[in-house]
């Protein structure tokens, strides 16, 4: 009898030990890696790239994509010369993407450096 008893007690442990890794690696699978790529700016003059004028309308733009097995949130955010200009939260589901947008006006001319979770870029912004 002791022997069937030890039997089932190691039967125990290797099935609570099964569990447990099938559970762990089941926790860590599912999270959200989100991630900011592909830093874009652009503006209404098409034949002088990052060269604008006073008052135009620059739009910097990323892609922002969820390379995980979670569905995730994450605040982007847009800085100016130094300055935090914007920021968006956006929420994707495993394996999506989607592109952000930031809308920016100078109103003095000068160049302009740009960040945006990480990748950088520049402007210059002439007077009319």
């Amino acid at each position: 009898m002791a022997k069937k008893e030890v039997a089932i007690g190691a039967g125990a442990i290797i099935v609570t030990i099964l569990a447990i890794l099938f559970f762990w690696k089941k926790a860590v699978a599912e999270i959200a890696d989100i991630r900011v790529e592909n830093l874009v700016i652009t503006g209404p003059i098409i034949f002088r790239p990052h060269e604008f004028d006073v008052g135009n309308v620059v739009t910097i733009t990323v892609s922002v994509t969820n390379y995980g097995t979670a569905t995730g949130s994450r605040t982007i955010i847009c800085t100016v010369g130094g300055f935090e200009a914007q920021q968006q939260m956006v929420t994707l589901l495993p394996n999506e993407q989607a592109f952000i947008s930031f809308e920016i006006t100078p109103t003095i001319a000068g160049t302009y450096q740009v960040s945006v979770d990480g990748l950088s870029g520049s402007f210059v912004c002439n007077e009319v």
